[in-house]
């Protein structure tokens, strides 16, 4: 779980980017697209913050580098 909050604040924009750029033809869809965005990317950051509060750094291994 820890893995998947670390990388979360990346995952977040990068989907709701990918959703917007879908919509294209519908503004209004793009704006609840970017609203919804800035939410999950501020519960995301705070979910972040309470575990690094809870447990201390967190790190997690990608392309097995060693972390």
């Amino acid at each position: 779980m820890d893995s998947l909050l670390i990388i979360l604040p990346i995952l977040v924009p990068f989907a709701f980017a990918v959703a917007s750029l879908l919509a294209w033809r519908s503004r209004p869809l793009q704006r609840a697209l970017s609203v919804a965005g800035a939410l999950g990317l501020l519960a995301s950051g705070a979910a972040l913050l309470a575990a690094v509060r809870a447990r201390g750094i967190l790190v997690v291994q990608v392309g097995n580098w060693p972390a």
